[in-house]
């Protein structure tokens, strides 16, 4: 669940895009945080921006080297250089993978 939230305390930036991840041993929700923003409508627009990114796809029959091609188009300029470069590494060592069909939902 993504949400927008304001931050307690006297911040520069007091508001938050954040998104649930999963849920920790004592059952509270665990966090990512996408942004700080100075004003609501920044962190609103940030989240809508977020929410275009995100994949909702039912990629069953597709193969792991076109599931690959749609993230990189999608996703992968949101990383930094480097973690890009780590993930186009590992996909290269994947090769034995590229043909096989996936079964399920994102």
């Amino acid at each position: 669940m993504e949400a927008v939230i304001k931050l307690s305390g006297k911040r520069r930036r007091p508001y938050a895009v954040r998104k649930t991840i999963g849920w920790n041993d004592k059952e509270h929700p665990v966090y990512k945080f996408f942004g700080y923003y100075e004003k609501k409508a920044e962190a609103l627009k940030a989240l809508a921006e977020l929410n275009k990114k995100t994949l909702n796809l039912n990629l069953v029959n597709w193969t792991f080297k076109e599931i690959f091609d749609l993230f990189q188009e999608k996703l992968m300029s949101s990383f930094s250089i480097s973690k890009q470069n780590k993930i186009i590494t590992a996909y290269k060592k994947a090769e034995s993978l590229y043909k096989r069909k996936y079964k399920g939902k994102f």
